[in-house]
């Protein structure tokens, strides 16, 4: 068995797990009990491992890397704009 085939199947679980939380955003209209620290440490963190996958050539670490990313700032803007809109602001 080819080993990438583990690394994307172990990528597409990790970066799906944001996708609850997110749901739950919606469904709520409030990203109030998700922390701008968390999202900025995770942000870094998966900006950092696609980086270094696209340096070493690890396709599912840049995969797992980008989706995330893409996942946690949909999560970041949610939460920004529930969190404006709920102040009239926006």
């Amino acid at each position: 068995m080819d080993f990438i085939v583990v690394g994307y199947i172990a990528s597409l679980f990790t970066s799906s797990a944001n996708i609850p939380q997110i749901v739950r955003i919606i469904r709520s209209r409030s990203g109030a009990d998700v922390s701008y620290f968390y999202l900025t440490i995770h942000i870094t963190g998966c900006s950092l491992w696609g980086i270094y996958g696209t340096l070493t050539g690890k396709l599912p670490l840049v995969f797992h890397g980008v989706v995330t990313f893409l996942l946690l700032v949909t999560m970041l803007t949610l939460k920004l704009y529930f969190q404006f809109s709920a102040r009239k602001i926006l």
